[in-house]
């Protein structure tokens, strides 16, 4: 099959702006597999796992305009992912209307979508396929989209006639803006992140959060853009605007409320009870431990924000002495 065709039928029925590369699959780094491997490590490091003899990826990259939401009290900032409509459901809906054009063609193809899911790294695979080069910030960066983008791809075992990827090395030079502006210092340069520290990683997180956790996460319910914000490869994607959650009104979401306003939504995935969760350590940060009495009941209720709750007693007692 021709890349050329696979591009052309993108533009026939994509809305909005997008970008698309190949990558034989093949030709990626190999790791030596363990004479026990696991579920887990198969689903990271083997295509074979997830396509029987998986030879190409077809990868979406889709912009999104980095918002510079302001702190506000009674507000919990959103990442910029949250403005529109949930980006799974967007590029999950592009190419699966690829793979039915593809399947005109080829009947019996095996293939598989990945948006941020099956542990298979997208990031890992938009680099080597040349969609962007790794920043300082552990994000790709487009030439036009700068990092800020989502990303999905699809997997098949159908032989593509696409040209070599040209896999960009970091452009970032002596730059270390987005390393000094992590609140957290979460970014070290030639390190993994440090999830440990990463806003976005901790908000996200499952369970309740501890009282240094807590800390960490500031007033962002959701995400974090920060370093993104200071990054010079996005200052062609930055717009104004204030995307965050009234934190008192999602205490107050019912199953069918929260459906409605939020499951559409990137962020929609953490469900009501972590979302719940980082409301009310906000809460409490900005107003006291006594600004969740009124949702007593909803807190009960819910065993994973009563645990938090006691975190934050306990965290409470020992800010007062």
């Amino acid at each position: 099959m021709d890349a050329g065709w696979v591009r052309s039928e993108l533009e026939r029925f994509v809305e909005g702006d997008f970008d698309v590369s190949f990558v034989d699959v093949r030709t990626l780094e190999r790791y030596a597999q363990p004479a026990m491997a696991s579920e887990e490590w198969l689903s990271r490091n083997s295509a074979d796992y997830h396509v029987p003899d998986a030879k190409w990826a077809i990868v979406i990259a889709r912009p999104y305009a980095l918002c510079l939401t302001k702190r506000e009290i009674g507000k919990g900032r959103l990442a910029s992912t949250g403005r529109e409509l949930d980006y799974h459901e967007d590029l999950e809906s592009i190419l699966d209307t690829l793979a039915g054009e593809m399947k005109k063609h080829y009947v019996d193809f095996n293939h598989k979508l990945f948006i941020d899911k099956h542990g298979y790294d997208d990031r890992k695979i938009a680099h080597a396929s040349g969609l962007g080069f790794w920043g300082k910030h552990n994000l790709l960066i487009h030439e036009a989209y700068g990092s800020a983008f989502n990303i999905g791809y699809l997997l098949t075992d159908i032989e593509l006639d696409a040209p070599a990827p040209k896999v960009r090395s970091s452009e970032c030079g002596s730059c270390t803006k987005c390393i000094r502006g992590c609140p957290n210092g979460a970014l070290v340069e030639g390190r993994p992140l440090d999830t440990s520290k990463c806003r976005s990683a901790l908000n996200q997180k499952k369970g309740p959060l501890d009282s240094d956790q807590m800390m960490l996460i500031s007033d962002w319910v959701y995400g974090c853009d920060i370093c993104q914000w200071c990054c010079p490869y996005n200052d062609k994607v930055k717009v104004d605007g204030n995307l965050n959650l009234d934190l008192k009104s999602m205490m107050m979401e019912s199953k069918s409320t929260f459906k409605k306003n939020h499951l559409t939504r990137a962020y929609g995935y953490l469900g009501a009870s972590r979302l719940k969760r980082n409301a009310m350590v906000i809460l409490a940060r900005q107003y006291g431990i006594e600004a969740l009495d009124d949702y007593f009941e909803t807190i009960q209720r819910i065993p994973m924000l009563k645990d938090q709750y006691e975190i934050l007693k306990t965290w409470s007692l020992k800010s007062v002495k």
